[in-house]
């Protein structure tokens, strides 16, 4: 299957589609290997090429996924990824894993 880009919302950024959306998780394919994905078990993960948010939860929903140790290394990384999104999906999930011995500092 492939992912199908489109323009939307008004700052120009693309809205990714595929036709499972609804029946799947579509992950990107860097998300090949991510531990949160072995907990994954009611449903298919299907892993494409060329998706910008790490998930599709539906056809209109985004996931981005971060980990508290990755944020700390890269204040704006996330800031970065919410932008590139854009308007083009209409919910947004964040994604966090606490892999941090005390998150709370």
């Amino acid at each position: 299957a492939s992912v199908g880009a489109t323009t939307g919302g008004h700052s120009g950024a693309q809205r990714f589609e595929h036709p499972r959306a609804s029946q799947a998780i579509i992950a990107a394919a860097r998300q090949r290997g991510n531990p949160i994905l072995a907990h994954v078990r009611a449903t298919l993960v299907e892993y494409v090429e060329g998706l910008s948010p790490d998930y599709l939860a539906g056809p209109e929903t985004a996931v981005l996924f971060i980990s508290l140790r990755f944020q700390r290394l890269h204040p704006d990384y996330l800031k970065a990824r919410l932008t590139s999104l854009g308007n083009s999906h209409r919910v947004r999930v964040l994604l966090c894993r606490v892999d941090l011995e005390q998150p709370e500092e």
